[in-house]
């Protein structure tokens, strides 16, 4: 089930605060900003299942088999 605050509570503002801040869920995710346009980095998806999980408990992952990020297709 997914987290009704990040669905209908969280502005772009919240979200980038709650992304940036280590102590709140245990990873580093690093925004960048280029003439381009903005990017984020995140860690492996492991990584971000478990630190989510900490955070919000046990989930039931849409595809648990994948491991790694991948581009969409």
């Amino acid at each position: 089930m997914p987290e009704p605050r990040l669905r209908w509570d969280l502005s772009d503002v919240g979200l980038r605060n709650f992304l940036i801040d280590p102590e709140r869920i245990g990873v580093v995710c690093t925004k960048y900003r280029n003439s381009v346009g903005n990017d984020w980095s995140f860690p492996p998806l492991s990584e971000c299942r478990e630190a989510w999980e900490r955070v919000y408990g046990p989930q039931r992952w849409d595809n648990l088999a994948l491991r790694e990020w991948r581009l969409p297709l």
